[in-house]
């Protein structure tokens, strides 16, 4: 018998290795991987509430939710934080979309909800990773379920903010 923790999102590679989300305040938030009957930690730490990128158990999450595999990467929606998650299969993560729990309106006032159908980014840039910064100053609330339809495009959705969100990776 293998004990899971607390699961909140699942995805199954080609491979038949199952990925998981897990975690809520003061327990392990993060991601594990299941295969062969052996649970593997890849990204994420017991914590109460927490946002950082890194490697390992650097990484820290608040109540990760979902967790989509595409490619050579599992993308995470890290609910709590309302950040869209990317991690691949040495477990470092990077935060492709949002801004942490703090600085959502669910946590914090004075954030409103995005008020045109959708945010759009610069066309000039004065540095290579304008656009990286850029996603991640996107203000999503209470993201929860995820769906990659095709590479390159991602469906968020956002309970906060009563919306799904639509990301295109080019």
């Amino acid at each position: 018998e293998v004990e899971i923790g607390v699961p909140s999102g699942l995805t199954v590679t080609a491979a038949g290795d199952i990925y998981y989300t897990q975690g809520v305040s003061t327990m392990f938030q993060g991601i594990s991987k299941l295969s062969d009957g052996i649970i593997t930690k890849i990204a994420g730490k017991r914590s109460f509430e927490e946002f950082t990128d890194g490697n390992g158990n650097i990484a820290a999450f608040t109540c990760p939710k979902a967790i989509q595999h595409k490619g050579e990467y599992n993308y995470i929606a890290d609910a709590s934080n309302g950040a869209l998650r990317r991690v691949n299969a040495a477990g470092t993560v990077i935060t492709l979309a949002g801004v942490g729990r703090n600085m959502t309106n669910t946590y914090s006032d004075g954030h409103l909800p995005p008020i045109e159908g959708s945010y759009r980014l610069p066309i000039s840039f004065t540095t290579p990773d304008v656009f990286q910064i850029s996603a991640r100053t996107i203000r999503m609330d209470q993201v929860a379920g995820i769906s990659i339809p095709e590479e390159g495009l991602i469906y968020i959705s956002d309970h906060g903010y009563k919306c799904i969100w639509k990301i295109t990776i080019r």
